[in-house]
């Protein structure tokens, strides 16, 4: 396997996430804060840039007083490898490493 390092949020790859999104799907862009995403990027020595990206928002829905913290419902929005990267096992270390991370405290994330 490839050497992956896989970052919680976007840090300086907010435009090339953008990109690796819209790549896929040309109307694809990153989520609004409303629904709390969290994200994960992934870098590998061998992909000039990000090799990958994941998206995962609350999926709660529902009313609850404005002073309440929501549920977290966690829901794989998105899981993108780039074109260069496919085929080397990037994408299920990043599934494996986000649905681990995702998944805490809750007994499941929705896919």
């Amino acid at each position: 396997m490839n050497a992956a390092h896989i970052s919680f949020g976007l840090g300086e790859h907010e435009d090339a996430a953008r990109a690796l999104l819209r790549s896929e799907w040309s109307l694809a862009d990153l989520p609004s804060d409303i629904n709390e995403p969290r994200l994960w990027t992934m870098t590998s020595s061998d992909v000039d840039g990000l090799a990958g990206l994941t998206v995962v928002t609350n999926g709660f829905k529902g009313a609850q007083a404005a002073d309440e913290l929501r549920p977290y419902k966690p829901v794989l929005e998105y899981l993108v490898i780039d074109r260069r990267a496919r085929g080397r096992g990037l994408g299920r270390q990043l599934a494996r490493h986000v649905l681990d991370e995702a998944g805490q405290g809750t007994d499941r994330v929705t896919v």
